[in-house]
């Protein structure tokens, strides 16, 4: 009886002390703005353990430093800080209007060892004061919608800032693409002192298109190789923003369609993506402050005129002028584990990948009809380019900031659209056109989070102006890209509603899972986000065969069906070798931003990536993973430089020309 009274009462006080264990926080409530970024909370026990105490961290929408925390009674008392960003929120699922403040709590799950009584989970309050990012698009020839939801439309063919703020840049490169068409051709990307570029416009092996290094990756960026089939590189920031870029390699040119999903906390940006919507000036915003009506094509002109890129400014030669981010470290999605353990095993140390060095491709050869003027004197050229139009301001003026003067600029890299050479469609044409592209981007869950009129509309201008559908199935692709991101966003959204909206998003389209309807119908690749059709067809379920619509014939010089579909990509090409493109680069010492590290080994070719351009008719497979739960085959990149001493910088000498905008 003594006994059975005395280990009753030691059980007591074990249980008494597992219970006891709390934690303090600091602050008593953790608030997190979305304007801002890189605040953190700490926490430490309330009282000495006997034995080690594990810390599981567990919110929905909020991104950590750290999931888990381990207290031991030598450092109890310490204070453990966590760095906490708050996941990015959309006005496109959030509601119109402001958005009202959220509140919620951190779990804090404790498990000791030794112990077997389950310790009462802490929770930690959170406030957050959320602010609406924004997703700007560019796609086909190029159409932009920006990340205050305005559209226009230029053909220009030029080097421009899509994104431009103190420590995250974007510039794209444009080019023709044949006949009446100009298209994105490769994208720089800066996010503090770590430079990535997407360049697809020199003709080489397909397992070579892949996202390539300017500057070593000191800031945490996340690089995402292509899903099988899809073409979707995606690159993660630390804050937050992503980037999709589709890849597009077999339809006889080869381009970029982009979307960038930008967090709530830039508020002084500029570009041709323009400014979030919780920002007070509505219009198209010049480099200098000016606003322009997206209804005017001359307003449009200015405003893309605004923001070229100077060739001492470009990013593909390694230039930036900048700030560090406030987050530099990639942030997870904190989960209970199935079973947590009191004493974890440590995590394996990250070793970031190498990324191959980019460099720029060689000049393009000068087309026939414009090699004599290649030849003339540098006066002549220089004299040329200083009468062009083409306003440029200075490389560091925002709208907000104090602008430099205006003034023509010699390096502004631009050159005019190509000329129309394919005749206007028939009204019955017309018809066809709109019905095949409101069918294409006909997916009920996704255009609940998706203007998908911009989409359309797209779609009908690229079919009216080719005469074909060389676009569409690249729009597509860009299309599904952008909603399986929101998807993505939504899974990890503040309030249940939309957790569950955007489950039922990944449900009904098969992101993640691979499962895609009809199969793909066998002319198709099913990819994580989709499917990605084969040269020649096209639609949700790559059911579409564009041998069988109308198009318009190069040989025959008309519209009408069954128009083998390696004519139309063989006119293209032709079109594109006889269109001059913007100037080639001149060799110039690089001047490297970054520490220089050796080089280790030339990059690895990828089996998977799509078939080459020079076979329209195969598929058209990639590389790696999406960032989905539960996805197979995942493998996020957290890149770094192969080789920097071997960079061979190239810079952009341009032609400012008049610009003409068609909408």
């Amino acid at each position: 009886m003594y006994v059975r009274s005395l280990f009753a009462l030691i059980c007591s006080a074990v249980i008494g002390s597992a219970t006891a264990l709390s934690l303090d926080f600091n602050p008593a409530k953790f608030i997190i703005d979305d304007t801002s970024a890189g605040k953190g909370f700490g926490c430490k026990l309330n009282e000495k353990p006997t034995s080690p105490v594990t810390i599981y961290l567990e919110h929905t929408s909020i991104y950590f430093s750290d999931c888990i925390l381990v207290f031991t009674p030598e450092n109890w008392d310490i204070l453990q800080t966590i760095n906490a960003t708050a996941v990015p929120v959309f006005g496109s699922y959030m509601g119109a209007g402001g958005i009202a403040d959220i509140a919620s709590s951190i779990n804090a799950h404790m498990v000791q060892e030794g112990q077997t009584t389950e310790i009462p989970k802490v929770e930690y309050g959170c406030d957050r004061k959320p602010a609406a990012g924004g997703t700007c698009t560019s796609i086909g020839d190029p159409h932009y919608q920006t990340f205050d939801s305005l559209t226009f439309s230029s053909q220009v063919i030029g080097h421009y800032y899509l994104l431009k703020s103190d420590d995250f840049e974007i510039q794209v490169i444009t080019h023709s693409c044949g006949p009446n068409v100009s298209c994105t051709a490769a994208i720089a990307i800066r996010y503090g002192s770590t430079l990535m570029v997407l360049d697809v416009r020199q003709k080489k092996d397909p397992s070579q298109y892949t996202v390539q290094q300017v500057t070593p990756n000191t800031n945490g960026v996340v690089y995402i190789p292509p899903p099988t089939g899809s073409g979707v590189h995606k690159i993660n920031t630390p804050c937050g923003s992503s980037i999709s870029a589709v890849s597009n390699l077999d339809r006889g040119f080869n381009n970029i369609d982009i979307t960038i999903n930008l967090a709530g906390r830039y508020s002084k940006i500029g570009g041709l993506c323009n400014v979030l919507s919780s920002q007070t000036k509505k219009g198209l915003i010049y480099s200098s402050g000016k606003i322009g009506n997206p209804t005017s094509t001359q307003d449009v002109s200015g405003f893309v005129d605004s923001w070229v890129v100077k060739s001492g400014d470009s990013l593909f030669e390694g230039n930036y002028k900048g700030s560090t981010p406030p987050v530099n470290t990639p942030g997870k999605i904190c989960k209970l584990p199935t079973i947590p353990k009191p004493v974890p095993a440590p995590p394996a140390p990250s070793v970031p990948p190498t990324l191959p060095v980019y460099v720029p491709p060689p000049p393009p050869p000068a087309p026939a009809s414009t090699a004599a003027a290649s030849t003339a004197p540098a006066s002549t050229a220089a004299a040329s380019t200083a009468a062009a139009s083409t306003i440029v301001l200075s490389s560091t003026s925002l709208p907000g900031s104090t602008a430099t003067s205006a003034a023509p600029s010699p390096q502004a890299t631009s050159a005019p659209p190509p000329q129309a050479t394919v005749p206007a469609p028939p009204p019955v044409f017309d018809q066809e056109i709109e019905k095949h592209c409101r069918d294409m981007f006909n997916v009920p869950s996704c255009n609940t989070i998706i203007p998908v009129d911009f989409f359309v509309q797209s779609c009908i201008k690229d079919a009216q102006s080719t005469g074909s559908y060389i676009f569409i199935e690249g729009s597509k692709r860009a299309y599904l890209a952008r909603c399986a991101a929101l998807s993505v966003y939504m899974e990890n959204g503040p309030t249940p509603v939309i957790v569950e909206q955007g489950k039922k998003v990944q449900e009904d389209c098969g992101f993640g899972n691979r499962t895609c309807l009809n199969n793909c119908s066998g002319n198709g690749v099913c990819s994580n986000v989709g499917c990605a059709c084969k040269t020649g067809f096209a639609g949700q379920d790559c059911s579409m065969d564009l041998s069988k619509v109308t198009q318009y014939d190069p040989n025959a010089g008309k519209y009408q069906v069954n128009v083998n579909v390696n004519v139309i990509i063989k006119y293209q090409q032709e079109h594109i070798n006889q269109t001059p493109q913007l100037p080639a680069p001149a060799p110039q010492a690089p001047q490297p931003s970054a520490p220089q590290t050796p080089a280790t080994a030339p990059p690895a070719s990828d089996p998977q990536t799509p078939a080459p351009a020079s076979d329209p008719q195969t598929p058209a497979p990639a590389s790696g993973a999406e960032s989905f739960p539960n996805s197979v085959n995942q493998d996020p990149v957290l890149s770094s430089a192969q080789s920097i001493g071997s960079f061979v910088a190239l810079s952009l000498a341009a032609v400012a020309s008049t610009m003409f905008v068609l909408i």
